[in-house]
């Protein structure tokens, strides 16, 4: 993990010790998810990336903070 991103989350080394490895945190949460709609805030920028860049596809995803725009 970059140090950036350590830094802003308080994450550290420490706690990946005895974590399962992502491919298999990845198809639970794809199990898990199955084709139900997902949302995230700020997902289009980040979450959704990621999980996509990692194989995750999703039938359909929300953005929330893009909620919260028109809300607001």
């Amino acid at each position: 993990m970059p140090d950036s991103t350590k830094h802003i989350t308080g994450i550290t080394d420490e706690m990946f010790i005895g974590a399962p490895p992502v491919e298999e945190v990845l198809k639970k949460l794809k199990d898990f998810i199955q084709k139900l709609p997902v949302v995230a805030h700020n997902g289009f920028s980040f979450d959704f990336r990621i999980l996509e860049r990692e194989g995750l596809s999703f039938d359909e995803k929300y953005d929330s903070l893009e909620l919260a725009f028109f809300v607001l």
